[in-house]
């Protein structure tokens, strides 16, 4: 009898090509994954700031060939109070002031006459690795610049961008999110449970728009959420995790996370016919969308193209703008941009699920 009942079981599992793909899969995606984002292929980028404080035809010419470098974004401004704003907001990763002296001790290198050269550099003291890269490179470009070989003084100064070293405070975000995108195979799951019992078909029997059917689902795993996010935080406080920027602006970058993961069910369900089709593929798309959203990693150690990638997901800037507030304090015009994007892109999604559940499940 055992024997009879595994081999009914084997084949069982087997037949389902979608779980089997799920179990056999999934691994070989997740080395495959880790592998793209964070293999030693490619070159990563750097948004670093420079200010020119000399003016002079030299550091002018000096900085317009250090825009040439490759692996750095140069960004001017104007003064240190702007650049100093960005690196805390999170825009820059470093930036570098080319002090006054710069223009007449470099004539004077050139003279054959003593003299050195000084740089101040600042940067996030949460990426020294990051800090240290653009400290060589610049070392190493100020001596080619020069054409010999001169003393050069780099005054380095990292900031303490996050008001608390607290690792509770950096992954709390990420937790919070991956637990709301649960709501993608939960909201899946249930609706393609309803249509492969028959559920569905009984209420398109009745005067309910499409639109109503949709909204009735999405209302409860709304509250859901809501009870999510409020035991979530309240565990994160428990554990010692402090929020420094708004409260409320954290609740509805949540909040707005809940909706377009509720609004990506939404779609899955339209396309799946059966309800162990649906969970196993929301699974799949939301396992490898964590890892390269920067859920539970900084993308800052990603490969450049996993970087562009990552920018196609909504759960990116739901996870910036979280970690901004919690540990920059960030005010809403420095996550405004990755509040709208939530907020277009939930829109999108829910459109999307109605047309699609209008078209696929509405015969």
């Amino acid at each position: 009898m055992i024997l009879a009942l595994t081999s009914r079981n084997i084949k069982e599992i087997f037949r389902n090509k979608m779980r089997i793909g799920f179990l056999l899969g999934m691994p070989l995606a997740f080395m495959l994954i880790f592998n793209v984002a964070f293999g030693s292929s490619g070159e990563e980028i750097m948004d670093v700031g420079i200010i020119n404080l000399d003016d002079s035809e030299i550091s002018t010419t000096f900085i317009e060939a250090m825009g040439t470098i490759s692996g750095i974004n140069m960004i001017s401004y104007d003064n240190e109070e702007n650049a100093l704003k960005d690196l805390k907001d999170g825009n820059i990763l470093a930036y570098m002031g080319v002090p006054e002296e710069f223009g007449d001790n470099m004539m004077l290198i050139w003279n054959n006459q003593e003299a050195e050269i000084n740089l101040k550099i600042k940067y996030d003291e949460t990426l020294p690795n990051t800090a240290s890269k653009f400290i060589s490179i610049i070392r190493t470009y100020t001596l080619q610049f020069s054409g010999v070989s001169i003393p050069i003084n780099i005054d380095s100064d990292p900031i303490n961008i996050s008001y608390e070293k607290n690792l509770v405070n950096f992954f709390a975000p990420g937790i919070v999110i991956f637990g709301l995108m649960v709501l993608i195979p939960t909201a899946g799951g249930m609706i393609t449970h309803d249509k492969e019992k028959g559920f569905m078909e009984r209420i398109l029997t009745t005067p309910v728009s499409p639109t109503q059917i949709l909204l009735g689902y999405s209302l409860p795993l709304f509250i859901v959420a809501l009870i999510q996010i409020a035991i979530y935080m309240g565990a994160g406080f428990a554990l010692g995790m402090r929020v420094y920027g708004n409260i409320f602006l954290l609740f509805a970058v949540y909040m707005l996370t809940a909706l377009w993961c509720i609004g990506i069910g939404m779609i899955i369900s339209a396309w799946a016919k059966r309800e162990d089709q649906a969970e196993p593929f929301s699974w799949i798309f939301m396992i490898p969308v964590a890892m390269l959203s920067g859920l539970w990693f900084p993308l800052e150690g990603m490969h450049p193209i996993v970087k562009t990638i990552a920018n196609l997901f909504p759960s990116t800037y739901s996870v910036d703008a979280a970690r901004a507030l919690v540990l920059k304090g960030s005010e809403f015009s420095a996550i405004s941009n990755s509040i709208y994007i939530l907020v277009v892109t939930t829109m999108i999604l829910f459109l999307v699920g109605i047309v699609l559940f209008k078209k696929l499940v509405v015969k």
